[in-house]
């Protein structure tokens, strides 16, 4: 797990992160420094990072540059953006998240089991009429435009955590009859009481593959999310992606906490992403 110097980002909070893939028995672990990158450089720069990750800031204003802290380099981002694999991981890996919270602030999201969001689009009424993408920095736009049950939130697809002070949000993405038809389904999983939020603590994501996501606190398992039935959702046809329909979220215990047969959890890999 890495504490230091490989990559984060701020808005709500400050982040860093890093990735493991095991593979024909093999392990790999991909680390991604900010050493040599001078404070105010802009995340466009880093060029070993893009070889890896886009990254996509939305407006002329948006952008993510890198900051010290001491002998700790981080991301400070401004704006609307997002910062996701370029493929879809297939094989079993573990991404990690170094984060420390600034403010509290549902915008800010860490995402696994995604699809690209430029793989469907749908027309918005409620932000001008425009064919909308739903990158992960995106609102859903479900109950602006009608939606009757569920909630909005960022990001189109996947499997979402947001990091509270006392809890971690976990979100699923699903599929909704109305509204956009992307809507999300939530529980909340309280943190260690002696938790430090003036310190950069770790979520993980260990992803086996093919059937479950276990989510780490600070190495401590929080929740497992169980997935089967892939298919597509024939009657939405602007979106032609294969999702894991079905979706358990468990607490450590093993207790069931959440259970869709509407989520919209990438049955093809996994793209992983950062959103704000």
């Amino acid at each position: 797990m890495l504490k230091k110097g490989i990559i984060t980002v701020l808005i709500a909070v400050i982040l860093c992160v890093s990735m493991t893939f095991q593979c024909f028995a093999a392990l790999y672990e991909l680390k991604i420094t900010l050493d040599d990158e001078e404070d105010g450089a802009s995340l466009r720069e880093v060029l070993d990072l893009l070889d890896v990750f886009e990254f996509n800031p939305v407006t002329p204003t948006s952008d993510a540059t890198v900051e010290s802290d001491g002998d700790n380099k981080y991301i400070k981002t401004a704006g609307y953006l997002d910062i996701t694999s370029w493929d879809y991981i297939d094989v079993p890996y573990t991404f990690s998240v170094d984060y420390r919270i600034v403010s509290e602030n549902e915008n800010v999201g860490f995402f696994v089991r995604g699809v690209y969001p430029s793989s469907f689009s749908k027309v918005n009424p409620q932000n001008q009429g425009v064919d909308q993408q739903f990158g992960y920095f995106e609102w859903d736009w479900y109950k602006e435009n009608g939606g009757q049950d569920g909630v909005s939130g960022i990001g189109g697809s996947g499997i979402v955590v947001t990091p509270k002070k006392t809890e971690l949000l976990i979100r699923l993405k699903n599929w909704k009859p109305d509204g956009l038809n992307i809507s999300s389904e939530r529980v909340s999983i309280p943190l260690p009481e002696d938790v430090d939020n003036n310190a950069f603590n770790t979520i993980s994501f260990k992803d086996d593959g093919e059937k479950k996501v276990e989510i780490f606190f600070n190495d401590i398992l929080m929740a497992t999310v169980e997935f089967s039935e892939p298919g597509v959702y024939e009657e939405d046809e602007e979106d032609d992606n294969e999702y894991f329909k079905n979706a358990v979220v468990k607490d450590a215990e093993g207790n069931e906490l959440l259970s869709l047969d509407n989520a919209r959890i990438n049955a093809e890999g996994s793209q992983v992403a950062i959103g704000v």
